[in-house]
């Protein structure tokens, strides 16, 4: 049953598996996708990890509070938007997962369902026309802006798990990216594997975030 956190701009619907009293991993889909993206991958999870998934702004359960909102799609409204998830579980220390296009029809009749929400279609052209600088960003999020735009360094330990065949988010841009990470950076390429990493290998995913939780 879909459970609701209400944050600042957001009531944000989520998803849960696993263990309560295991910890807890925040399993992010990608765009355009859905929470079912790591149905694969959850039975390997589910006796190790309290399990969320939540709806990205625009996408499935997940509404705005107030029409006069901006329908940011950009980076910073999403980070934002993932810090008080978390706050508002009152949960500090999180494990955060993302995903990487090869849907089958089914798998994508069962995504698109998440993007008959009112506001994806203005939340996902945002996010292109701001991330390519043809539209500015909004005003509440122009502090944490400021600072990805800064790229600080990251230090916690980094593993990305990335499609061979992705042509979304081109292999090489993960590649060689180690001086951004201080506490270390594993890049896992996967052959035969495009952009929705978890939907297209879920159980090099699910190894890979065992094999990363346990150092």
């Amino acid at each position: 049953m879909t459970q609701f956190v209400r944050t600042t701009y957001l009531e944000i619907g989520f998803e849960e598996a696993g263990t309560a009293d295991r910890p807890v991993a925040v399993l992010l889909h990608g765009w355009p996708d859905d929470v079912h993206c790591w149905d694969g991958v959850l039975p390997s999870l589910t006796d190790r990890y309290r399990l969320l998934m939540p709806h990205l702004r625009g996408h499935g359960a997940t509404t705005f509070r107030e029409k006069e909102t901006p329908r940011s799609g950009q980076t910073a409204a999403l980070a934002h938007d993932l810090l008080e998830f978390v706050r508002g579980l009152s949960q500090s220390c999180p494990t955060s997962r993302s995903p990487t296009w090869d849907f089958d029809g089914e798998e994508f009749d069962e995504a698109a369902e998440a993007w008959d929400n009112s506001d994806f279609a203005e939340v996902t052209a945002n996010a292109y026309l701001q991330r390519w600088g043809e539209q500015p960003g909004s005003l509440e999020y122009d502090e944490l802006d400021k600072q990805l735009a800064e790229q600080p360094g990251i230090a916690v330990p980094t593993m990305v798990l990335h499609g061979e065949q992705d042509r979304g988010d081109l292999p090489q841009t993960t590649a060689d990216q180690e001086r951004h990470f201080s506490a270390g950076y594993e890049r896992r390429l996967l052959p035969g594997v495009g952009h929705f990493v978890p939907r297209e290998a879920p159980a090099h995913t699910a190894a890979a975030i065992r094999d990363h939780d346990s150092g």
